[in-house]
């Protein structure tokens, strides 16, 4: 990098080198802005720091020092953040703090926020001008606007999912872990149910926190743990004669039980055999699984495991999430709307089948409704959101659920009618409020 010594000042009356089309004396020198070119002429901006800023790069260069155990070079990365992964934390730091709408949408339009408007080069100040000028015209045509609209979608779907985490832990701690067995067989039921209920709980958590931390992507791999967990309950509510196929694997941990052998000595992990009695438990799988519940959730199987499963397996077709203009981007973040919409899929699956199967006391019951029903409202909600765009599907397997799920559960159809009329209800243009 050429030092500031092998730089020269940009002369006054050549154009300014920040494309603003005035002479440099009229535009960022007038500023107290300097611009200087080196032998490639090169064109080099110098803003002045305020001394918080000074301090905070000593701080940065230090912690490099503490990490790296050397100072910095040319070519290292002081700032541990991608542009897109930068882009996507400011603007959800920006909706937590209030920043006014017009503020927003001018970063978003131009990649700028402005603390003092004397470091703007004469080109920044005139996109920033204009941005903020296309904001109230907007304003003006459109009524109420949110300028990062999916950081309102994410939001919502990330409220409800949380309250969704809430709702389920309340069903673990006052159903399963106060759950009195009845003497039909449930016991075993119940008990395999509450294992894979705890562990779908916890995973919606673990989704809200990787979305908020900008590495949505990972979510997938919990989400495949939630389908196995999902599918798994909802095969032994529909076959609780096989779920001593379940319990056996419990007793592998126990030495009550063993895997069975090919002739070739290598253990079958879908047969496992009781050592007391030498009776035989075929496991099944999760196709298997999903197969036998009919042909929604053999649809469904087809849609999202392959999918979860490429990520957990590391599948070389996810190449594109690491890949950017500059190579690999191990920060690149990755739009969290599919990743919130799946998880509240198999939220609304989990706690409908919840409601309709288990054993527990008339209040938890309800308590369930208002989780899927909150999870089908924002699906619905995205569903429409989506439909209404050029270019972008809501997956058809996904739509099949809702409908089937709407015409089975009164409250769910009703939720359908209330936003397909907020849909189509007429919007008042000066302020956006329906008529």
């Amino acid at each position: 990098m050429p030092t500031s010594k092998s730089r020269k000042e940009v002369d006054g009356a050549e154009l300014c080198p920040c494309e603003s089309g005035r002479r440099y004396s009229k535009c960022c020198r007038k500023k107290g802005l300097k611009w200087s070119v080196d032998s490639k002429d090169e064109a080099w901006l110098e803003r002045p720091l305020s001394p918080k800023a000074i301090e905070h790069l000593k701080e940065m260069e230090e912690e490099f020092i503490e990490v790296f155990g050397r100072k910095p070079g040319h070519g290292d990365r002081w700032f541990q953040l991608s542009e897109g992964y930068m882009r996507r934390a400011t603007l959800r730091t920006m909706r937590k703090a209030k920043i006014r709408p017009v503020l927003v949408y001018a970063y978003i339009q131009t990649g700028l926020m402005v603390a003092d408007r004397r470091l703007l080069t004469g080109r920044d100040q005139q996109l920033w001008d204009a941005a903020i000028d296309e904001y109230y015209e907007i304003i003006e045509e459109r009524g109420d606007f949110d300028p990062d609209e999916e950081g309102a979608v994410e939001d919502a779907l990330v409220k409800q999912l949380r309250s969704n985490h809430r709702i389920g832990g309340n069903f673990v701690d006052r159903h399963f872990n106060k759950y009195r067995h009845r003497r039909d067989g449930s016991r075993d039921v119940e008990s395999v149910a509450g294992f894979l209920v705890a562990n779908f709980v916890r995973g919606m958590l673990s989704v809200t926190i990787l979305t908020e931390g900008e590495a949505a992507y990972d979510g997938y791999n919990v989400l495949r743990a939630m389908y196995e967990n999902y599918i798994t309950l909802a095969y032994i509510y529909s076959n609780p004669d096989r779920v001593a196929a379940f319990t056996a694997q419990l007793g592998i941990l126990l030495g009550t039980h063993v895997y069975a052998t090919s002739k070739k000595g290598v253990e079958l992990q879908s047969e496992i055999i009781e050592s007391a009695t030498g009776r035989r438990v075929s496991v099944p799988s999760r196709w298997e699984m999903a197969k036998s519940l009919g042909s929604t959730q053999e649809q469904l199987y087809q849609t999202l495991y392959r999918d979860l499963s490429s990520v957990s397996h590391s599948d070389i077709t996810g190449l594109q999430v690491v890949l950017s203009n500059d190579g690999y981007d191990y920060l690149n973040p990755i739009s969290s709307i599919n990743v919130l919409s799946v998880a509240h899929l198999l939220s609304l699956l989990t706690f409908s089948l919840l409601k309709k199967k288990s054993p527990c006391v008339k209040i938890l019951k309800h308590d369930l409704g208002i989780a899927a029903g909150r999870s089908f409202f924002e699906l619905t909600i995205l569903r429409k959101l989506i439909g209404s765009r050029s270019g972008l599907g809501f997956p058809q397997t996904f739509e099949k659920v809702l409908d089937e799920l709407a015409e089975d559960d009164p409250h769910l159809s009703l939720l359908a009618r209330s936003v397909e009329e907020a849909a189509a209800a007429p919007l008042d243009s000066a302020n956006g409020r329906e008529l």
